[in-house]
């Protein structure tokens, strides 16, 4: 009897020690659970507090500017959780960040990261945004036309005139700073004959500026029909250093010189043609409309308002004739790239870039501007193509048209730029778990 009494009790304690281990694991394993559980919702609401952040920060920007405040640390709280927020500007941080060889080069300029850590009770999780500042300024015109020859593989420019005035007679291109006419709500109601020349408050500018002295000799040819349809200031009158102080001052205008108001301006202009057709390039990419051989209107179209300025980029670098015989009117930045003819009314306020960059296309046809159009602001042709037959013509006008600088029309194509926004985040993704 005892003996099956102490065998009763080693079973018994065996099964007491196996219910208490099987007791002990599963309450470890329901503990594991329960933390796993509680730093997954830690650390979710830790992720929400980073995006959070980033959707403040861009918020804030967005709302009131970019300011100095505003890209400064940003902190707030989202239910508990908690964010910090901060700016990370590529052209300053002494980084390569996109992978050129360049550190804080021109490039990196605008670009930048928004870090965005969210902490809640001991979980902290950081995204990083890569984000840019939309274009917030235009070059500032030289001339009421302004001519970037490309260079060729030595670096030495590609002499040409880039543009054709073969029309009766050469276009009215003039460099007097001139404002739209009072109470004007519809550009493209606007004619030249309302236009009050050298109405606006700044100096007037070149007729046409070049980047070569053959170009400067070329276009005077061009114009020897009626050489007193290019008006602005004498090439002479050009000081040694550039001309901020000299051009955008609101003394009153030096006289007007007409008849040869086209100047070399090449010592005096930071831009070349590659930084033309890069900033064309880079405004098209934020444009509102855009066309090309298979898509482009076929009768009257706007391309933006003095109230909704916009972005416009036509491209058609193809063989096809994009023909735009309507009534065109715009105002805002309009980038052209290759066959396209403007045959019908067109009036424009703001910036025109006629460029192009494909040495594919050897003799590609120019933009052509047709009739009797009516542009107020500037025009920029600019190539950085290297295998020409033959002078580089970018700009043929077959017509007779009026152009007119104007910094008020400039200052629409900025509006242009201001009116996408502030900041576009371009990717996002997570950097750390803590």
């Amino acid at each position: 009897m005892k003996t099956k009494r102490g065998n009763a009790l080693i079973v018994s304690l065996i099964m007491l020690i196996v219910i208490s281990g099987i007791s002990v694991a599963a309450l470890m394993i329901i503990t594991r659970q329960s933390r796993s559980t509680d730093w997954n919702y830690r650390n979710t609401r830790a992720y929400y507090a980073a995006e959070t952040g980033i959707e403040m920060k861009v918020s804030k920007v967005n709302a009131s500017g970019i300011t100095n405040a505003n890209l400064q640390l940003l902190t707030g709280a989202l239910d508990g959780a908690a964010y910090e927020t901060s700016f990370i500007d590529w052209s300053k941080d002494h980084a390569d960040n996109n992978g050129n060889g360049q550190v804080d080069e021109a490039g990196e300029g605008g670009y930048f990261w928004i870090d965005s850590t969210g902490t809640y009770n001991g979980a902290r999780r950081r995204i990083r945004a890569t984000a840019r500042f939309n274009p917030a300024s235009v070059p500032q015109p030289f001339g009421a036309v302004n001519l970037y020859n490309p260079k060729d593989a030595n670096g030495d420019v590609i002499n040409g005139t880039l543009v054709n005035f073969s029309g009766t007679k050469p276009p009215h291109i003039d460099g007097r700073d001139t404002n739209f006419p009072a109470n004007l709500t519809d550009f493209g109601a606007l004619k030249s004959s309302d236009v009050t020349l050298g109405s606006g408050p700044l100096r007037p500018l070149a007729g046409v500026a070049t980047h070569d002295n053959q170009s400067v000799s070329d276009v005077a040819k061009e114009i020897a029909k009626n050489p007193d349809r290019v008006y602005g200031i004498k090439p002479t009158a050009y000081p040694g250093s550039l001309l901020a102080d000299y051009f955008f001052s609101t003394t009153p205008p030096a006289p007007v010189y007409a008849g040869n108001s086209i100047a070399n301006v090449n010592a005096f202009d930071p831009n070349g043609a590659v930084d033309i057709v890069n900033s064309a390039n880079y405004y098209a990419s934020f444009a509102q409309n855009k066309y090309n051989a298979t898509n482009y209107p076929t009768g009257n179209a706007v391309f933006g308002t003095l109230a909704d300025p916009q972005i416009t980029y036509i491209d058609n670098t193809t063989t096809t004739n994009v023909k735009l015989n309507g009534k065109i009117s715009g105002v805002g930045i309009l980038v052209l790239k290759g066959n396209i003819d403007f045959g019908g009314t067109f009036n424009f306020a703001g910036l025109i870039f006629c460029i192009a960059e494909q040495d594919s296309i050897v003799n590609m046809e120019p933009v052509e501007l047709m009739g009797t159009p009516l542009i107020m602001g500037s025009i920029y042709a600019a190539s950085v193509k290297t295998n020409y037959v033959g002078a580089p013509i970018v700009l043929d006008v077959r017509g007779t048209p009026d152009v007119f600088y104007s910094s008020e029309a400039i200052d629409k194509a900025r509006q242009a730029l201001q009116n996408l926004g502030k900041i576009n985040i371009l990717s996002a993704s997570e950097i750390g778990v803590f």
